[in-house]
């Protein structure tokens, strides 16, 4: 979260496109002339946009499933023999409304800024 999107856009250009060669640095390619050129031209700008904001929804996730394998009917589960897997899928949906929030002002904010 704390690294600024510009910023990660040049270490992946410089790491995908210099080093490794796996991905074009400059250009554009239409969608109409073709469509797998068009992809790999914007791979890097959509990783270096994506991962910024998916940071931010990953932590709320985090925080939203931590609170709520910390309340006494998750503790119960676990006591009762259930396991990790199962009480991980059955945390309540409401809890990652936070999240829901979160991205719901990202769509609107990328929609408008960008």
């Amino acid at each position: 979260m704390a690294i600024p999107d510009f910023w990660l856009a040049m270490i992946l250009v410089i790491v995908f496109a210099v080093k490794l060669e796996w991905l074009p640095a400059l250009g554009y390619t239409p969608f109409t002339q073709s469509p797998a050129e068009w992809f790999q031209d914007l791979l890097l700008p959509w990783l270096a946009l994506g991962i910024g904001g998916s940071a931010v929804i990953a932590r709320q996730v985090r925080g939203a499933l931590v609170d709520t394998l910390d309340q006494d009917y998750m503790r119960t589960a676990v006591a009762k023999g259930l396991s990790p897997r199962m009480v991980v899928g059955s945390t309540p949906q409401e809890r990652l409304s936070p999240a829901v929030t979160v991205i719901g002002i990202q769509f609107g904010y990328c929609s408008v800024a960008r």
